[in-house]
């Protein structure tokens, strides 16, 4: 979408382009939650939840501040495409993580 110019492009594009975004945003918090009740421990998911709310309540306070910042100061093709590269560049990282044995993942934490 950062590399979309509408005195080149139709405007169609972005009718294509939309769904494409839209499906993956779906699968990113089905697969999220998912993820979150599967790996976490029953006792503590209450918390596991808090925590990733707070989280994502400070990043979505902080992020239109921060990405109007860089926007205007690199402009905003600039500022999405390097966004967009550090997101691919994350999602192919994790791919090649191993997952391993979940015996091994889940550490016992006295609060």
């Amino acid at each position: 979408m950062s590399c979309f110019n509408p005195a080149v492009m139709s405007r169609y594009f972005i009718l294509i382009a939309a769904p494409i975004g839209g499906a993956g945003v779906g699968l990113n918090l089905l697969l999220f939650n998912y993820i979150v009740q599967k790996y976490s421990d029953k006792e503590h998911l209450g918390k596991v939840y808090g925590f990733i709310n707070t989280l994502t309540s400070a990043v979505l306070l902080t992020a239109p501040l921060l990405g109007g910042i860089i926007g205007k100061l690199a402009g905003a093709q600039a500022t999405f495409l390097t966004a967009a590269m550090i997101v691919v560049s994350v999602g192919f990282v994790s791919l090649l993580m191993p997952l391993g044995n979940k015996a091994e993942r889940n550490i016992q934490i006295d609060a």
